[in-house]
């Protein structure tokens, strides 16, 4: 299965598919669709069929039939004259006519006397009916008119012709693009399937993007890829394609990574992308945020470390809670060092740092103390326009407090404060000890006063009014 999240665009133009024997000029083709795209609404008490008549019945021809068909505005007229037409004895429908018809019924939206047409063409065995049969199918899906283009195309599998993978991958790329019902795609994979046509990687893209689209993905990964077995499948296709010299590619591998990961299979997944790795390959976004997600999850710090470095070395960014999912297991086993390098590498690969990745470094230096760095990084994240949280704010005073600048600390707990920032009862139990230790309670006195007069908000935690209440207590019985 393979998935293409990239923006969706036609790996193959289709071809206008010429016949001698139906005379589909490239200047006929155009002239059709200028005449035919516009609004072929009936109008009412047309005389139009009359006057064609009378044009016709000295000079019916496929030629002066198609002129007559391509001039006529109105619809209904438009079909009778075609129906008047074939009853003459003396006149047979060539592909090109039944083309003309089929194509104006489809433009219109007439489905159901659009699809009666193009069984009668396949019924009359018209020379060039496959031609005339597939060139509608691209017209329709320029013009948007997919259900037509499904329509047309079950009636050409079902006049035993066999449409290549190009032709059933235009309609069904039109369908994702045009975010259509999941129902209608897997329609047009089942006509794939049913036709015995090796689906080419594009088509797979298609149908995974459109069971991404449609909220299916979990569901699908769960009902074929849950068992080993459909593991096993997946693997046999991509053999098959490499034997078919369809070579998967890296949208194929990324579609695997995000399989495996949803699946648990961390493990799979890492050597999926060490294959990519071999080829110089990247994942996309999606995918490369995916594996390093699943990998933390896995407590697998190290190869998630590997992937962000090759990734972040070919300036591939990253979804930043992935990223601060990685610095926060890296802090949390101690690796600090680590996560300051990754964090300098993120920055030139374009991930942005968010004030929680900040934060989680400072707490990982200052359980180091390491203050000086923490100073460092505190500089980096007010030059990159981050703002303090309400971790950072607690990891700096109580790092402050230590190294016994109580200038600075006092500074921060007023920032907090006046920024509305209120810590829980137990983390500012410790702040405010961290300042009574040194009888500076007096200099906070205003942010005292606000965290007490907030105690009539309805948000307000109590408990924290009553550590205020505590605290100055003790710094009065200190005094």
């Amino acid at each position: 299965m393979l998935i293409k999240l990239q923006s969706l665009t036609f790996s193959k133009i289709f071809p206008f598919w010429v016949c001698s024997n139906a005379c589909f000029s490239a200047l006929s083709y155009t002239k059709t669709i200028e005449i035919f795209s516009g609004n072929n609404q009936d109008p009412e008490n047309s005389s139009d069929f009359e006057q064609n008549i009378q044009s016709l019945r000295n000079q019916l021809v496929p030629d002066n039939l198609i002129r007559v068909l391509d001039n006529t505005d109105d619809l209904s007229s438009a079909v009778k004259v075609f129906e008047w037409a074939s009853l003459q004895k003396w006149f047979n429908h060539t592909a090109d006519t039944y083309f003309r018809i089929v194509l104006k019924l489809g433009l219109a939206g007439n489905v159901e006397e659009m699809e009666g047409f193009c069984q009668n063409m396949v019924k009359d065995g018209c020379p060039g009916v496959e031609e005339a049969l597939l060139a509608p199918i691209d017209v329709f899906v320029r013009h948007c008119r997919l259900s037509e283009a499904m329509r047309v195309l079950v009636n050409l599998k079902a006049g035993g012709f066999r449409p290549s993978i190009e032709t059933f991958n235009g309609v069904l790329g039109a369908l994702v693009k045009d975010k259509r019902d999941f129902r209608d795609v897997l329609f047009v994979y089942k006509e794939i399937v049913m036709a015995g046509i090796m689906p080419s990687i594009d088509t797979l893209n298609y149908l995974l993007e459109a069971l991404l689209e449609s909220g299916r993905i979990e569901s699908a990964i769960d009902q074929w890829l849950s068992e080993h077995a459909r593991i096993r499948e997946v693997r046999e296709l991509l053999g098959r394609m490499v034997v078919s010299c369809s070579l998967p590619d890296c949208d194929t591998y990324s579609a695997l990574v995000v399989c495996h990961c949803k699946m648990s299979n961390y493990r799979n997944a890492m050597d999926i992308f060490d294959h990519i790795r071999a080829k110089s390959w990247v994942l996309d976004h999606t995918s490369y945020s995916e594996l390093v997600k699943g990998l933390c999850l896995g407590e697998m710090t190290h190869e998630a470390t590997e992937v962000f470095c090759y990734m972040s070395s070919n300036r591939c960014s990253i979804e930043p809670s992935s990223f601060n999912m990685l610095i926060k297991d890296l802090c949390e086993t101690g690796k600090v060092d680590e996560a300051v390098r990754i964090q300098q590498l993120a920055y030139y690969s374009g991930t942005s740092s968010t004030s929680s990745t900040y934060s989680t470094i400072m707490l990982g230096l200052s359980k180091l103390d390491k203050v000086k760095d923490l100073l460092i990084v505190l500089s980096k994240m007010l030059v990159e326009g981050c703002s303090l949280d309400l971790d950072a704010y607690c990891v700096l005073i109580q790092s402050m407090s230590v190294q016994n600048r109580m200038k600075e600390c006092l500074l921060l707990f007023n920032m907090m404060v006046d920024e509305g920032l209120i810590p829980d009862s137990e983390r500012l139990f410790n702040l405010l000890s961290c300042i009574a230790n040194y009888s500076q309670l007096h200099m906070i006195s205003c942010s005292i006063n606000k965290l007490t007069s907030d105690s009539n908000r309805p948000d307000c935690d109590n408990s924290s009014v009553d550590t205020v209440s505590n605290i100055l207590a003790e710094g009065l019985d200190a005094t």
